[in-house]
């Protein structure tokens, strides 16, 4: 296939959304990549991310998680629960 962005791609972030509850951790994983990826979350205060991609609940609201590798970046929206 030609292009690096658009589905079907070789790159899969396991989730594209998720809800967790405060205090919950979920490892996101991205697959196809050979290089260490970095993660980053919009708003650190609604749900934090580690260098290894987990994920964990601080407070409700909506955020995004996103990855980024080689120039090219993935993203989930995290939903924390009360």
């Amino acid at each position: 296939s030609t292009g690096t962005s658009g589905s079907g791609g070789e790159n899969k972030l396991n989730r594209e959304d998720m809800t967790l509850a405060v205090g919950e951790k979920f490892q996101l994983k991205l697959s196809g990549i050979t290089t260490a990826p970095s993660w980053a979350s919009a708003d650190s205060g609604v749900a934090s991310v580690s260098s290894d991609g987990t994920v964990t609940g601080v407070a409700p609201g909506k955020t995004t998680v996103t990855v980024s590798w080689d120039g090219a970046s993935k993203s989930c929206i995290v939903y924390v629960k009360r």
